[in-house]
């Protein structure tokens, strides 16, 4: 579990099911992405890509969707 007790399977999960308008560039190769986790809950990731296409995963946390 990370910071804001989020997995790491969950907040790939967020990122492989995004659905528009996501994934949204936010700068600097930064990507951004919204969507439902484990348990409906909803989730914000913030990613990289790196060349060879590996994904890191720099910030997940859950979000309240009005």
């Amino acid at each position: 579990m990370a910071k804001h007790g989020v997995s790491i399977r969950e907040a790939e999960l967020v990122v492989r099911s995004a659905r528009r308008p996501y994934p949204r560039k936010i700068g600097r190769g930064k990507w951004q992405v919204v969507g439902r986790g484990q348990g409906d809950r909803w989730m914000q990731v913030i990613y990289l890509v790196d060349p060879g296409g590996t994904l890191f995963i720099i910030h997940a946390m859950p979000v309240r969707i009005k």
